[in-house]
């Protein structure tokens, strides 16, 4: 009865984070006009001096366009900005995500500055690699080609028109450890492209069954040691930040283990635990 009660505890507790967050950025931990950003690295390939850029979109919002579906900072790239640019810029991840789980997705907000319908010719690409060497994303194949007048008209004067949610499924991707980066190019004197509130999600998988091997995981929240337990030998288990950044990866080969957490900061994690052929992923409070 203890057994079906904890098996039946685990799959509530599961089900409730069923939706995980790989990775995450809103660019608002980055400071306005830089050219380096936390998670991003920027290059000028065509050598013009303009990269991407972090933009204080938040005060155009405020004082242009009120319904625009974007906040605070986000990444911008010119084609346009008080003289004419023909720009070749990339803006590439720097440490890779570990997708894992059903229906993983990649989501964010591209948009404009402009209101009027006009100069929303930039054209942009969107790549998955698995490195984020900027030779190889320059050689790879893009998952997405357009340009923003093909997704938007931006011709709200209040900005209601002027964003865009893209969703990109990354099934094809599962078990692999990947890069994001965005290309915008081939459109000279038009305005820009921004990005913001990217997001790499995805749902949990064979929960129930690394949960039937008698699989438990304690405390929740976690001060310095997590303790894992299970009735067959717990072959690895991997724990990424809210970046997606692999903190620990570890081999127990054992029916149980204690893995200290004492050195992470405080935060979520995602939890990856692999019994057997079975996986399971979850979520984790370090307090």
């Amino acid at each position: 009865m203890k057994k079906l009660f904890t098996l039946l505890m685990l799959v509530g507790i599961f089900s409730a984070v069923a939706q995980t967050t790989l990775f995450s950025d809103d660019f608002n931990a980055e400071v306005p006009d830089a050219t380096t950003f936390t998670n991003w690295t920027s290059y000028d390939v065509d050598g013009d001096g303009q990269f991407w850029e972090v933009t204080d979109i938040q005060s155009y919002i405020d004082s242009n366009a009120t319904a625009m579906n974007m906040s605070g900072l986000c990444a911008d790239s010119d084609s346009w900005e008080g003289d004419a640019f023909d720009p070749d810029n990339y803006l590439i991840m720097m440490n890779p995500v570990s997708i894992t789980g059903d229906n993983p997705t990649l989501t964010f907000t591209v948009g404009t500055y402009q209101t009027s319908g006009l100069y929303i010719g930039d054209k942009y690409s969107v790549y998955i690699t698995e490195s984020n060497d900027l030779s190889d994303v320059m050689a790879a194949t893009p998952i997405y080609t357009g340009l923003l007048s093909d997704v938007m008209t931006a011709d709200a004067a209040d900005g209601s028109a002027s964003t865009y949610v893209h969703t990109f499924d990354l099934s094809a991707y599962d078990g692999m450890d990947i890069y994001v980066s965005f290309r915008h190019f081939d459109c000279p004197d038009e305005n820009s492209v921004l990005i913001d509130d990217l997001s790499i999600t995805a749902e949990n998988v064979g929960i129930e069954d690394i949960a039937a091997l008698g699989f438990n995981s304690y405390p929740n929240p976690v001060n310095d040691v997590l303790n894992l337990k299970a009735e067959q030998a717990i072959t690895s288990v991997t724990i990424n930040n809210v970046l997606g950044q692999k903190v620990i990866d570890l081999s127990p080969n054992a029916l149980q283990t204690a893995i200290d957490l004492s050195d992470l900061s405080k935060g979520i994690y995602m939890v990856n635990v692999t019994i057997g052929e079975n996986s399971g992923s979850y979520k984790i409070v370090k307090e």
